[in-house]
């Protein structure tokens, strides 16, 4: 099947018709992404540092916008963005790999395998990298060595980023839980069952011993960091993977509800900001009583963090996942686009922008183990958050079913090839 979705469809806009079989079998299916950056980006020593879905770690200058050095993993980068240490960097990709390259000059150090993809960010823990995978496990890798030391199972995939308290390390997964776990031995603590699954790829807030953070379940949650016991939760359209930003007395957050909220430390709504899509995977920017932000409805926002009103917005070409940065009188974020933008921060008058390599589009690969039974319908809509809702009765090993990609001219799912063979 060949979709040809441009700049304005999405690959998800299509149904799978109503059908009753039943069978197993194991393909490849391929498609091509482009160099679109949907993780967010880390501003370290001047300069900027972000995955992106052509297979590379980018270090580009945050006063000019040229490229320092880039380094090629064996996948795609989607959301896990890059944590710098004593010289080293640390992201995780698609292919399974923890890597650890130089700041200075994108030279692998060492690479960490998992067994299936690594979309969170790690968190580094003393002489730790902390971070989760697909296979279920949270591990605890020497930072130096890439030497495992630990691993903790869950239910499900992880996805989420650890959050360290200097002791402890609180991460969720798609099981539903957040766990609290010793940094030093993954020795677990304690447990808490929320009602939806959970991505969240930025360390969750904890202000005076609360940890804030989102959920698919459409709540945000004020957890007891030491006991795990709920203090509230804030009910909000629907779900998220916006990870939460807490600056003196206001919580900052958006939702696939398309609004952008405002709540107090005690979970009373204060204002909300209606934009035209679904916001997902980022965390707020603040700078100056300026709250800043992007939606998969292309634009980015600058609104006033007392009020809610909107100062300014920048429109760009495509989907923003990306957690923007501030430097020098600029802030700066990625697009689905394949740019990385810098905007004068009171107006967003565009400073530079930087391109990816979109001429050598990545081809990812997308192994599924699956097996169907009963009847099936209407398994994929238009709606991002029904695609990730939806429940259907599929055994799987790896279950990317639909996959959203504004940056290609043409693409072919085929089964068991690589595409063009």
């Amino acid at each position: 099947m060949i979709i040809k979705p441009g700049f304005e469809t999405e690959m998800a806009d299509f149904v799978v018709e109503e059908t009753e079989f039943g069978f197993n079998k194991k393909d490849d299916w391929a498609v091509e992404f482009g160099g679109s950056i949907s993780a967010g980006v880390t501003l370290h020593n001047g300069k900027l540092f972000f995955g992106c879905a052509d297979y590379h770690l980018y270090c580009v200058d945050a006063r000019t916008g040229k490229e320092i050095w880039r380094f090629r993993a064996g996948d795609v980068n989607d959301t896990s963005y890059p944590i710098i240490d004593d010289g080293i960097v640390y992201s995780g990709f698609f292919d399974g790999y923890m890597y650890a390259v130089g700041e200075n000059d994108g030279k692998l150090i060492w690479k960490f395998k998992t067994g299936k993809r690594v979309t969170g960010t790690p968190t580094v823990c003393d002489d730790l990298v902390i971070f989760g995978s697909w296979d279920g496990f949270i591990y605890g890798v020497d930072k130096k060595s890439g030497e495992e030391i630990w691993r903790f199972k869950t239910g499900d995939r992880v996805g989420c980023t650890p959050t360290y308290d200097g002791m402890n390390v609180y991460i969720g997964s798609f099981d539903g839980y957040v766990y609290a776990l010793e940094a030093k031995t993954g020795k677990e603590i304690w447990r808490y069952k929320t009602g939806g699954s959970m991505f969240n790829y930025h360390q969750q807030p904890i202000r005076k011993g609360i940890m804030y953070f989102t959920n698919w379940d459409g709540y945000l949650y004020a957890l007891d960091a030491k006991t795990g016991k709920d203090v509230w939760k804030f009910r909000m359209g629907k779900g998220t993977g916006v990870t939460p930003l807490v600056h003196g007395d206001r919580i900052y957050f958006g939702s696939w509800d398309r609004n952008f909220y405002c709540i107090s430390l005690e979970g009373k709504e204060v204002w909300r900001f209606r934009t035209k899509d679904i916001l997902e995977d980022f965390k707020p920017l603040i700078h100056e009583g300026i709250i800043y932000f992007g939606s998969i409805d292309k634009n980015f926002y600058a609104l006033d963090a007392e009020t809610g009103k909107e100062i300014w917005s920048f429109q760009t070409g495509g989907t923003i996942w990306s957690t923007a940065v501030f430097f020098e009188g600029k802030v700066i974020f990625g697009g689905w686009d394949c740019y990385l933008y810098a905007l004068y921060w009171k107006t967003g008058e565009e400073v530079w922008r930087f391109v990816t390599s979109t001429k050598n589009q990545a081809l990812h690969i997308l192994r599924v183990n699956y097996s169907f039974t009963g009847k099936i319908e209407s398994v994929i809509t238009e709606d991002f958050e029904e695609i990730r809702m939806t429940e259907i009765n599929v055994d799987k090993d790896d279950d990317i079913y639909s996959s959203k990609s504004q940056y290609v001219t043409e693409t072919t799912y085929s089964s068991s090839k690589r595409y063009g063979d």
